[in-house]
């Protein structure tokens, strides 16, 4: 029978590696929180935040300044529309299957204010 002490500390290395949490692979996404409908229009709205436009989407994205946008699924609707138009700041892993960004909750600098 093997060892299970060079067993045990050959898999507690490999285990924490593969166990490691997402923030380390994290990325700094910047950009402004725009409606979908308008960013997939590639125009900037609401208007202002009293715009009655922000009750019509059903979304809303961080739009970099070329345009590109990516969904922030796991950010209540509320957070979002609490900060519509302004320019922020997240950090999470880009999805780019889906084209969103999973926001590290732990860390998104914009929720602290």
């Amino acid at each position: 029978m093997k060892n299970p002490k060079k067993i045990l500390a050959w898999a507690l290395p490999v285990t924490a590696l593969l166990s490691a949490p997402a923030a380390i692979m994290a990325e700094t996404f910047t950009g402004k929180l725009n409606g979908h409908g308008c960013a997939h229009a590639g125009t900037t709205c609401p208007v202002d935040r009293l715009d009655p436009h922000i009750a019509l989407e059903s979304d809303f994205v961080l739009q970099k300044g070329s345009g590109d946008y990516y969904f922030l699924p796991n950010l209540p609707y509320g957070v979002k529309v609490r900060h519509v138009l302004e320019d922020v700041q997240v950090d999470g892993t880009l999805d780019k299957r889906y084209n969103q960004i999973d926001v590290n909750l732990k860390f998104p600098n914009f929720l602290e204010q």
